[in-house]
């Protein structure tokens, strides 16, 4: 009995140091604020950009991100392409790439509420960066190397194949306008 009482207390003397140590913690872990609105309408967005690509190519988001909050200086996002596109069907790249650019500043720059959150008005091609990964098989000596990603970033639209080291190597840029002239003289629709 008397050892029963000992456990008791000590367990009775424990109660304190224990919610001492959930006050510690919860200090130091405090739960999530609420979202400000500009995360709220940042996040909206992405979630939107996203479920409209998924819904309407065949591209699959890998990643998501944004730069700078207050104000919002870019947005980032990554997609994989479930189709292998060869350095010689480089129209094709082209316009997966600029589809996808050309959707999410059209989301961006038509959102009023998000407008007084953004950096400038109109965003343009550098404020955003989309990468598309091309689905691609172990070379061969025999293939042509097939492009491992196409992007647009601040540079314009850039092209890059995977090397024998397994290096991502540009192959090709192109600025940006010039890159939405030969989508319009190849009839690509934007």
């Amino acid at each position: 009995m008397r050892q029963w009482i000992k456990l008791s207390l000590w367990g009775l003397g424990s109660i304190p140091v224990i919610l001492a140590l959930l006050g510690a913690l919860s200090f130091y872990f405090p739960a999530e604020a609420p979202l400000t609105e500009d995360i709220r309408l940042l996040r909206q967005l992405q979630k939107d950009y996203v479920t409209y690509i998924q819904e309407n190519t065949d591209l699959v988001c890998t990643s998501i991100g944004s730069t700078g909050l207050d104000p919002i200086e870019g947005f980032l996002f990554y997609f994989r392409c479930p189709e292998r596109v060869e350095q010689s069907e480089i129209h094709k790249a082209r316009k997966i790439a600029l589809n996808c650019s050309e959707t999410l500043l059209n989301m961006i720059n038509s959102n009023e509420a998000l407008r007084p959150y953004l950096v400038q008005h109109p965003f343009d091609y550098g404020n955003i960066h989309t990468s598309i990964i091309f689905v691609h098989d172990k070379k061969t000596s025999l293939q042509p190397t097939p492009f491992f990603a196409v992007s647009v970033t601040e540079r314009g639209v850039v092209y890059k194949v995977e090397d024998d080291d397994g290096m991502l190597v540009r192959v090709r840029t192109e600025p940006y306008s010039e890159a939405i002239r030969l989508a319009k003289l190849e009839n690509t629709s934007l």
